[in-house]
């Protein structure tokens, strides 16, 4: 079965995924929000908290021992890092949580089980020259295949997940967080077609700058490091 999976990434292995927090009482586990990092309001409004409940939930309720346990191990043995490069791990849960929520969102199915191998997915590599986004347009384009490199755009259930930041002045040189799903590219048998052009989700001004944060999901179940681009808009 295959398995697709996404993250906003876990900043602790203390239950705590980028904005949700999962802890446990004498009723299980349960997530809820970090309300001071996280705009509920934003977070109800897309959906999100009825998916990690859910999600949490079938955890509990759906899963057998036997897949629990499974989630455990992978979760184990896969080390992630935080921005400081230090290594960290994270609980099955998390890791259940973490694979599903781009299933739900692209799909709204749920896969039970972790990826075969343990271990982050191969990272992309972006030819950032191939990116552009055009003032007049509001339009971001990516030429070609060739740009992405490190997933395989004729295998079913390879992704490539978009990530996007806000525009920032001319004169910004980085930019951390919030990033925001703003699309995704499947790999099919019959390949996608180049150039990918996808609407802006808000205006954008000529010389501002737009992060972007690329990750690889591959058919195993594996993710990967985001990895970063900057595009300048132009006219």
């Amino acid at each position: 079965m295959t398995k697709i999976l996404l993250s906003p990434l876990i900043s602790e292995a203390r239950g705590k995924m980028g904005s949700i927090v999962f802890s446990k009482n004498r009723n299980g586990h349960y997530v809820r929000g970090d309300k001071t990092h996280i705009n509920v309001d934003a977070l109800r409004a897309a959906g999100l908290v009825g998916i990690f409940r859910d999600l949490s939930l079938y955890w509990k309720n759906t899963l057998t021992d036997i897949q629990r346990i499974r989630w455990n191990q992978y979760a184990k043995k896969t080390p992630l890092s935080n921005s400081l490069g230090q290594t960290y791990f994270i609980t099955g849960i998390n890791a259940f949580v973490k694979t599903n929520l781009i299933l739900r969102i692209i799909s709204g199915l749920t896969y039970v089980d972790p990826p075969t191998m343990s271990g982050q997915g191969k990272a992309l590599i972006l030819n950032q020259s191939g990116f552009s986004i055009s003032a007049f347009s509001q339009l971001f384009t990516i030429s070609a295949s060739s740009d992405i490199i490190g997933w395989d755009n004729i295998t079913p259930f390879d992704y490539v997940i978009i990530y996007i930041g806000t525009a920032q002045t001319s004169g910004t040189n980085f930019f951390k967080q919030p990033y925001k799903i703003f699309s995704w590219i499947e790999g099919s048998l019959i390949p996608p077609v180049f150039p990918i052009i996808l609407p802006m989700p808000y205006v954008v001004l000529q010389e501002e700058k737009v992060w972007f944060s690329f990750q690889h999901l591959e058919p195993s179940g594996a993710i990967s490091k985001r990895s970063i681009c900057v595009v300048t808009v132009g006219p």
